[in-house]
């Protein structure tokens, strides 16, 4: 299955490659592997590790990433499903993004959720839609389990690719 990322004005910033390792009523697990490919508007480039939950009811994705097999990260795309297919799920990208760093974790991007409302005329609401799902999915990874099931998920995933639990 792709995964594609779209901005507001229907711009395709990224496509990921990707395979699908479950599906509940509560959304869609994906797993990348070294040999898939991410497309980044004119780049390819192999992709690393990864796991990506889309969840049903929620305005992000989360996706916990290797580049080594063994270093896990995570990023979390703010926005929402435009559509999917067997083959294809459209993302529309509402530009917040939450980063791990060595501190925990980060909102990024707040100037950009500022700059394309203005620019691409996003109605009105969107934007607050956006800043909402970006604190429920800080207050998730902070309070909830998801992380921990996400670098979890994803050691399972390369230990049952390779056999050996890393890269």
């Amino acid at each position: 299955m792709d995964l594609r990322f779209q901005k507001w004005d229907g711009t395709v910033t990224r496509t990921f490659e990707r395979h699908v390792v479950g599906t509940t009523p509560k959304g869609v697990v994906l797993r990348g592997t070294p040999q898939d490919r991410d497309r980044w508007r004119d780049d390819t480039t192999p992709s690393g590790w990864s796991v990506t939950w889309i969840p049903s009811d929620c305005f992000w994705i989360a996706t916990w990433y290797s580049v080594d097999g063994t270093d896990i990260g995570f990023y979390g795309d703010v926005g929402t499903i435009v559509s999917t297919t067997p083959d294809l799920t459209m993302f529309l990208d509402l530009d917040l993004d939450v980063v791990s760093s060595p501190t925990g974790f980060t909102l990024v991007d707040q100037d950009e959720l500022v700059t394309h409302a203005l620019a691409m005329g996003y109605p009105p609401g969107v934007t607050e839609i956006a800043e909402r799902a970006a604190a429920d999915l800080l207050r998730e990874l902070r309070e909830g389990d998801l992380d921990d099931w996400g670098r979890t998920f994803l050691a399972a995933q390369i230990t049952a690719v390779t056999g050996t639990g890393h890269a």
